[in-house]
């Protein structure tokens, strides 16, 4: 099959354009060439900025089977793509998120929960407040602009090697420290989905032709074994309420979404739908082993941009934070002594 992809120099694109060209899929990118990239000689690229308009595409005397669109934040960027391809694809596979659905903490997520309302269609600025909304309507767009020849895939947090987001980094990193602070209870949830997996889906929807929506997400874990897992043994859990206290958000403490709150819907996602189309979900276990090898091998520097490395807990400020709370539950643990 003849695939675009708009935006595949990234986490994701770099695996989904290796995955294609693997099935013998020919693989045309439309980037705008500033991202260091290691894609193969055999992927045609066409270079332009998608906030300028795909003109590139329209004058390209070339027609796919399949565009997958990896960039579309904008609700613009969407619109302009459908008008652009409209002539051009057969069938349109959006990648959105899980967070275009409203917060519903007490219920899980499926495909047909609640979305944020439609936002003004000429908005600028994506940011927490925007992100959501907006991809709602990139998905309200396409199901008009291109009514049954598209597809919506909602990944998860996902995680793999190549991963910029130092999220899982964060805490392998720590795998080894003398003292380690692990928000919550451990009852708090997480779910994780491998790169390999969504990958693999998608090239699945791409060689038969899917045509609905998809939540693409992995195994509901607790804290308290995703610990265990990544082999942290030196934790110390800190109440969700001192946390909050000292004023510590999801940038201090990746992946963290304390139950009860709105972002904990986003670690409670059904991927019933998926799984019965095809969907498969590789052992969290043994993705979590390959990461941490992984990590241990490489500079996560050299992957992860620095400006995230600095908004992440520093390492005295957690011990410190720790020996806080070990302090305060020793006097607790004296007053009780001397009230008995």
């Amino acid at each position: 099959m003849n695939i675009l992809v708009l935006g595949g120099t990234g986490f994701l694109g770099t695996k989904l354009v290796e995955d294609c060209l693997q099935q013998n899929h020919r693989v045309t990118v439309f980037s705008r060439g500033v991202t260091e990239d290691h894609l193969s000689e055999d992927v045609h690229r066409i270079t332009g900025d998608r906030d300028v308009g795909l003109a590139e595409l329209s004058s390209d005397p070339e027609k796919w089977d399949v565009c997958v669109d990896m960039c579309g934040y904008m609700p613009k960027q969407v619109r302009d793509g459908i008008e652009h391809l409209k002539d051009k694809v057969d069938h349109y596979i959006y990648i959105s998120a899980v967070r275009s659905f409203l917060p519903s903490p007490e219920q899980v997520i499926t495909e047909t929960s609640p979305q944020y309302d439609l936002i003004d269609e000429n908005i600028q600025i994506i940011d927490s407040q925007t992100y959501g909304a907006s991809k709602a309507l990139c998905e309200a767009i396409l199901a008009k602009g291109f009514p049954e020849k598209y597809t919506i895939l909602r990944p998860q947090v996902i995680v793999g090697t190549g991963d910029k987001s130092g999220r899982l980094t964060y805490w392998i990193s720590r795998i080894q420290n003398e003292k380690v602070l692990l928000p919550g209870d451990g009852e708090d949830f997480l779910q994780l989905v491998d790169v390999k997996d969504v990958s693999q889906f998608i090239t699945h929807v791409i060689s038969n032709r899917i045509l609905s929506d998809f939540n693409l997400a992995g195994p509901k874990l607790t804290w308290r074994t995703f610990a265990e897992l990544l082999g942290i043994k030196n934790g110390t859990w800190i109440p969700n309420s001192l946390i909050q206290e000292e004023k510590l958000t999801f940038r201090d403490l990746p992946l963290y979404r304390p139950r009860g709150s709105g972002d904990a819907s986003y670690m409670n996602i059904s991927n019933s739908k998926a799984i019965a189309n095809g969907f498969t979900v590789r052992d969290i276990k043994s993705t979590l082993s390959e990461l941490v090898k992984y990590h241990n091998e490489t500079d996560v520097s050299s992957i992860v941009p620095n400006d995230i490395l600095r908004e992440q807990l520093d390492f005295s400020v957690e011990a410190s934070l720790i020996e806080k709370y070990l302090a305060d539950n020793q006097k607790h643990e004296d007053k009780r002594e001397l009230g008995s």
